[in-house]
């Protein structure tokens, strides 16, 4: 299909939403600033306001992340006595609030109430199957329905180009027409790229629109995607390379602060088009027609797998309950199982269903912490005999929490340590002497209040011209080294340097 036959994607309205279908995708993967500016961010802080449960079943299904230990962790836990059953029960009654009107259940002749039925389950009760990540993207479908590697092909074209971008701070051969931004660099590029040669995409580069937003919705239409599948697509196309992604997401946010334009779009752009490409290249050469055939084959697998793992997944199998039952009955005495206690243990456990275990585990055992931390902090501090010998401010980081804790640990009294913010509330930026470049000197998230301007303390002229030779001297030196390790035939002059 030519650009010219496909639908135009030129349209204020079109462009509108493509833009906010890009918008909500990048929106899902928190951002992430550059080296010189890092931060630390929360991997699900664009999902956040989905609420902490369901923000990390996100993170578990589209990143594969962990939010919880296992069942048999925490049961571990439980074990090496990190977490009891007061705990656990505390926990139950504050997820199930009816759990008081719920009658006990009724095995060997001797009523067990419906919360010990429930702590039994958590501490004997069957794991759940793990579940299977569904793939989110065309071209992973492909890979899991016709046993194609389309997905990986395409991670490694894009990582590389995305490396040639932005890691133009330590290339020696730096990425030319970054000026451009990335997508028109890239495509600009892209025609002499041997590997686009060995895929067979090179002829097909001619049908790419030259705009990111026009070659993204040109994308979606060869993928024969309605509107209300974009977000979906696209997210998991972002989630395929999430670093590199979080950090384009932080330069849609900060244009100003960008030497060479390229943002969010610009990867989406990139991204789509090797996916598409490939994908349709595949087909054609399996004979499948086209994207198209390939929309029929994903509807048919979700209908043969995606309920029965849904099911599954969230206990609701009637297989899968009868064999809960049965275990927590098991465990709990009853030797002789009747069809009327298995009835009664299931509509027990019912009313905390397997996939929400893991979080009364969880609230157990940080209520567990908590509760033993407070009434250590509540006791009487003994007074300090004298004053410490030593007082230290370290940030309020993670990383100098241990370097204080085994301070104090050292001579107990004798050091005392303090957190602060590491930038001491100043948030500057230093303009370097004789020169324009600045630094920020300030956490990523905050905007600089002020600049501070280096300046020589006495008779400006003289030292001034000192030291900006003195720099510009050491500035030469470290290029000149640098460009000899870089040329071609350092690496067989300096071998044994």
């Amino acid at each position: 299909m030519s650009v010219q036959s496909s639908r135009n994607h030129g349209s204020s309205s079109d462009r509108r939403q493509l833009a906010e279908a890009v918008r909500r995708a990048g929106a899902l993967i928190a951002p992430a600033w550059p080296l010189a500016d890092m931060v630390a961010v929360n991997p699900l802080l664009g999902v956040q306001q989905l609420g902490f449960e369901a923000a990390v079943r996100w993170g578990q299904s589209a990143l594969g992340l962990r939010g919880h230990l296992s069942s048999a962790e925490f049961r571990r836990e439980h074990q090496r006595g990190r977490i009891e059953n007061a705990d656990l029960r505390a926990a139950i009654r504050r997820r199930i609030a009816a759990l008081n009107q719920t009658p006990p259940v009724q095995l060997s002749g001797r009523a067990v109430p419906a919360i010990e039925v429930l702590l039994t389950d958590l501490l004997h009760g069957p794991e759940l199957p793990a579940q299977e990540r569904l793939p989110r993207t065309s071209s992973q479908w492909c890979d899991r329905l016709l046993g194609t590697s389309l997905a990986e092909s395409a991670d490694q074209q894009v990582n590389k180009w995305c490396a040639a971008f932005l890691g133009a701070a330590q290339a020696r051969w730096r990425m030319p027409g970054r000026e451009q931004g990335f997508f028109a660099a890239w495509r600009a590029l892209a025609g002499r790229d041997p590997a686009l040669r060995r895929l067979g995409l090179r002829d097909a580069l001619a049908e790419v629109p030259r705009q990111p937003l026009d070659a993204i919705g040109w994308g979606l239409e060869l993928l024969e995607l309605t509107q209300p599948e974009w977000v979906e697509e696209l997210s998991g196309l972002l989630l395929r390379s999430p670093g590199f992604a979080a950090h384009f997401n932080w330069r849609s946010a900060h244009p100003e602060l960008l030497t060479h334009p390229g943002d969010t779009s610009d990867l989406l752009a990139l991204r789509i088009v090797y996916d598409v490409l490939l994908l349709r290249a595949e087909m054609r050469r399996r004979s499948h027609g086209g994207p198209g055939e390939l929309r029929e084959l994903i509807a048919a697998a979700l209908d043969r797998v995606g309920s029965a793992e849904a099911q599954l997944s969230a206990g609701s199998d009637p297989h899968w309950r009868r064999h809960r039952a049965q275990q927590v009955a098991l465990a709990l005495g009853e030797r002789e199982l009747s069809e009327q206690a298995v009835e009664q243990v299931t509509g027990v456990l019912d009313l905390l269903p397997a996939v929400q275990r893991p979080w009364v585990w969880l609230d157990a055992h940080e209520w567990h912490y908590r509760d033993r931390l407070l009434a250590q902090l509540s006791r009487p501090h003994p007074a300090a005999r004298r004053p410490p010998d030593v007082q230290a401010i370290f940030c309020i980081d993670p990383r100098s929490e241990g370097i204080r804790r085994h301070l104090e640990a050292t001579r107990p009294g004798a050091y005392e340590t303090f957190g602060m913010a590491g930038f001491f509330g100043l948030a500057v930026t230093v303009r370097h002497l004789g020169t324009d470049q600045q630094t920020r000197l300030l956490p990523g998230p905050l905007t600089p209040q002020a600049t501070v301007a280096e300046q020589p303390a006495q008779d400006p002229g003289r030292r001034t011209d000192q030291a900006l030779r003195a720099r510009l001297n050491a500035q030469a030196t470290a290029r000149a080294h640098g460009a000899a390790k870089g040329h071609p035939a350092g690496a067989f002059a300096l071998a044994e340097a």
